[in-house]
């Protein structure tokens, strides 16, 4: 007997095998992308504006966010915390380990 909450994905064996390998092209481009911008910001180091000929191609500047600590009202306010909490359902779609 099957189990209701599966699919047979025979029908979309190419895909899947394309998926593999533009999430491995990702991921190399990704970890060159993140090198090349680490090599231009060091050179940036404290400045915010990198330029080219002139032309400014890069800016690198500073802001300040205000973020809730979230573990701390849940550690001091729980009950608060319980009263404002919302439920929602989200699907993730993984590769299987």
């Amino acid at each position: 007997m099957t189990d209701p909450n599966t699919a047979d994905l025979d029908q979309v064996r190419d895909q899947i095998d394309a998926l593999k390998i533009v999430e491995a092209q990702i991921k190399a481009l990704t970890e060159t992308k993140t090198s090349l911008q680490n090599d231009i910001k060091a050179v940036l180091g404290d400045n915010e504006v990198g330029t080219l000929d002139g032309d400014t191609v890069f800016t690198w500047t500073r802001s300040k966010r205000n973020a809730l600590d979230q573990k701390a009202l849940k550690a001091e306010q729980p009950e608060i915390v319980a009263r404002y909490m919302t439920a929602t359902e989200v699907r993730s779609f993984r590769w299987a380990e």
